[in-house]
């Protein structure tokens, strides 16, 4: 793995830890073993480092997720969940540090219009728009959905530690074997539904 790349890991993992404000550069340099100056060198700021990680993790989703073939296709949008849901599954420090994005980013909020994942969103919109169950339909509900449906994923995953411990593993398991089945009718669902 390259300089930048293993940067961009070790940053992830400390901020989807400690969030931005409890990781600093110093600590992400030492996970690394280097000084901070040469995460400075690469990076400037802390900022423009946390910057770097969300676009990776955009990046990522972009090209996991959204598949051009499939751009035609009324069931696009489902499909594209499901590989977001094990996405989610794989990569459980992306998914931490986004909803750390989304708690404690008040200061940034104000520039969410530059949001790093608006593409995605945007893009999951678009698959959505596709299907004849809501090409009527308006914005709000579209991205409503496109919420909905990504609230249920990310719940899901960063609960389960959580609910190991309440219930069991069994029961997580049990859990796990039927959320992909209820998530993609969830998708699938029309607007009346």
């Amino acid at each position: 793995m390259e300089t930048r790349q293993r940067m961009l890991a070790a940053a992830l993992r400390l901020f989807a830890e400690r969030g931005f404000y409890g990781a600093s550069m110093d600590q992400i340099a030492r996970e690394l073993d280097l000084t901070k100056q040469a995460l400075i060198h690469h990076f400037g700021t802390k900022e423009k480092l946390y910057g770097a990680v969300l676009v990776a993790i955009s990046e990522r989703l972009m090209t996991e997720a959204i598949q051009p073939t499939e751009v035609e296709s009324a069931s696009a949008f489902a499909d594209a969940v499901s590989r977001i849901y094990l996405r989610t599954l794989q990569h459980r420090e992306d998914t931490l540090l986004l909803m750390r994005e989304l708690l404690d980013n008040r200061r940034r909020a104000a520039q969410a219009g530059t949001w790093y994942l608006k593409p995605f969103l945007d893009g999951l919109a678009d698959l959505l728009r596709r299907d004849p169950n809501w090409q009527e339909e308006d914005e709000g509900s579209i991205f409503t959905h496109v919420y909905q449906v990504l609230g249920a994923i990310n719940y899901f995953a960063v609960s389960t530690a959580t609910l190991e411990n309440m219930y069991s593993v069994e029961h997580v398991e049990a859990m796990q074997e039927c959320f992909p089945e209820r998530l993609r009718k969830l998708a699938m669902a029309g607007v009346d539904t």
